[in-house]
């Protein structure tokens, strides 16, 4: 490829009907080098319409050919793209969310503006990335961690140094893991009298989990666990139906729908009245459970379907009803 910063000096030009342009090679400057005049030239490159060739000062080897100057740009282009067709970041500033200065952006007359107050202090705390191609990794190239103003104090008790588990906390959420089998809202509730002072967080809970559960060894979940029981009971019984739902952003297990054989029987001899319920954090999961219940022609109720959700949104909703459809093909 084209060495970086090649300047070229145009000595000798001609007319339309004669030889191409030629401009002299005198050296590549690197960024901030000048370049030093010379009375004699060094090289000449002939810029024709389709093919550019050069051959640097002191080679003997057959020079790089381009077909095209514009392809060869498009190629170094293409290179800094990633696998997902976005451009790849080289550089990144991470600054306070308080630095620069106000600049309002208002037509109207002063006299006619209300100032509300800006939170901008002109903080100078930020600080500079950089991304190695070479081996992949981020460095620090430059860190100001002087601050002009009060910090939030919010900000200190939910950053996430300050949500770090100390080992004793780590050690009751080992035993309540390995020998209760709990979830992390049964954990936070079981620990938060113990450490008053510390914030319990589902999400720091729930990382706290896995990371025990992968030092320990603790393979599945009491999700996996009804799954693989449904899909073997699916195994001996054929008619059967048993499906999952699976979140597509972290490609979780966020619930279960299932019907045995006699659910689906029942469901098209009595599918005329269909009850629809939902108990709500009524299980030591938290998690809703859907059920629809059947009224057969001695007016018994009887259970038609079962679902388990972790939320009770409309997808979820609509995710359910859907399965009752796919499966029985008879709307209630």
């Amino acid at each position: 490829m084209f060495e970086d910063n090649i300047v070229f000096d145009k000595f000798m030009e001609y007319g339309p009907n004669e030889n191409p342009m030629e401009y002299e090679l005198v050296g590549a400057a690197s960024e901030g080098e000048e370049i030093e005049d010379r009375d004699e030239p060094v090289e000449s490159v002939h810029l024709e319409d389709e093919l550019v060739e050069y051959e640097p000062v002191g080679t003997s080897q057959s020079s790089r050919n381009f077909e095209n100057i514009d392809e060869s740009k498009l190629k170094y282009h293409r290179s800094q793209l990633t696998a997902s067709g976005d451009r790849m970041a080289k550089k990144r500033t991470y600054a306070c969310e308080n630095a620069g200065k106000y600049k309002p952006n208002k037509t109207r007359p002063l006299e006619h503006q209300r100032f509300r107050g800006s939170k901008k202090t002109d903080c100078k705390w930020h600080v500079n990335l950089s991304h190695s191609e070479i081996n992949n990794s981020v460095h620090i190239t430059f860190i100001d961690l002087e601050y002009n103003h009060v910090i939030n104090v919010d900000n200190a008790r939910f950053a996430t140094a300050f949500r770090k588990f100390d080992e004793s906390i780590m050690s009751e959420i080992e035993r309540t893991i390995v020998f209760g089998h709990c979830d992390a809202y049964m954990i936070r509730n079981l620990l938060q009298p113990l450490f008053p002072n510390q914030l319990f967080l589902i999400q720091d809970l729930s990382n706290a989990i896995q990371k025990i559960k992968r030092e320990k060894q603790v393979v599945g979940s009491d999700a996996s666990h009804l799954l693989k029981l449904l899909l073997q009971q699916q195994k001996e019984d054929p008619v059967m139906f048993v499906q999952p739902l699976i979140n597509a952003d972290s490609n979780r297990l966020s619930g279960i729908f299932w019907m045995t054989s006699s659910q689906i029987m029942l469901w098209s001899r009595y599918y005329d009245v269909v009850l629809h319920d939902n108990t709500s954090r009524t299980n030591k999961y938290n998690f809703p459970l859907s059920l629809f219940i059947l009224v057969d022609n001695d007016g018994k109720s009887r259970l038609g379907a079962q679902a388990f959700l972790s939320d009770e949104t409309q997808e979820s909703y609509e995710w359910v009803l859907q399965q009752t459809l796919d499966t029985t093909n008879t709307e209630p």
